[in-house]
């Protein structure tokens, strides 16, 4: 089953994208708080942040990069600003059910060909419980 983390500050926009990715059968967790989501996230996991920050300042998907972790992300957000590593796709606004369920889509499916390659390529990736 696939984790997706949604890390956002709103509790009402939090609130929606965790019962819109429940109810179409996502494992979801809810991080209001940036510091605990980098420190909740595993290998395979699907984060989708906006550009909420850790408590020194670095943007939750840095963070998340720094540890090393093997994550997709869907960022949402206004601001135009360069991709992140890490982000799979980026959404204007989080308000178009159809839109988000296709990102983190997307982003689950990036997730599956790099485990298939691995696995491909004679690598297993453990996934930290």
């Amino acid at each position: 089953m696939t984790r997706v983390h949604v890390i956002e500050d709103d509790e009402f926009l939090r609130g929606s994208l965790l019962r819109l990715l429940a109810d179409a059968g996502y494992t979801t967790l809810g991080w209001a708080d940036a510091d605990a989501a980098v420190a909740a996230v595993r290998d395979l996991d699907l984060v989708v942040a906006d550009g909420l920050r850790t408590r020194e300042g670095e943007d939750v998907l840095d963070a998340l990069l720094a540890l090393g972790r093997l994550v997709a992300a869907v960022r949402f957000g206004a601001e135009p600003g360069p991709e992140h590593p890490l982000e799979v796709v980026r959404l204007r606004k989080p308000s178009d059910r159809a839109a988000v369920l296709r990102a983190v889509g997307e982003a689950a499916g990036v997730m599956a060909r790099v485990v298939a390659a691995a696995a491909g390529a004679g690598v297993t990736i453990t996934v930290e419980v």
